[in-house]
């Protein structure tokens, strides 16, 4: 191993525009507006970089993956209509420990499919 990382090799960036781009050419066929995609899902973000920082072997932080995960999380249900603020301000103790619940059964199926 040369010491080089893996983000500055061209095979890197290489699959990452071929992903990238397999994503795109899904969506263009199966008729579905990416632009809608994007508008909808976006704060799933906060979850995938939360993936990666717990996978990553350089930094690992809980405090900061989980407060993305909670943010992407009530981002999420918010957007998509499930959790309303009413909802969310009538019921917020039994809110919390639900969503607090759902984000441990995610991170476990995370972690065994790892």
């Amino acid at each position: 191993m040369n010491g080089k990382r893996y983000y500055f090799r061209p095979e890197f960036w290489g699959v990452v525009v071929l992903v990238i781009a397999g994503v795109v050419h899904l969506i263009s066929r199966l008729d579905i507006s990416f632009t809608g995609v994007l508008e909808n899902y976006w704060p799933a973000l906060f979850i995938i970089v939360a993936i990666f920082q717990i996978t990553s072997t350089r930094y690992r932080d809980a405090v900061s993956s989980t407060l993305l995960i909670l943010v992407g999380t009530m981002l999420l249900l918010f957007k998509s209509g499930v959790l309303t603020s009413e909802s969310f301000k009538e019921h917020w103790p039994a809110s919390l420990k639900k969503l607090v619940e759902m984000i441990f059964q995610s991170m476990s199926f995370i972690i065994d499919t790892w």
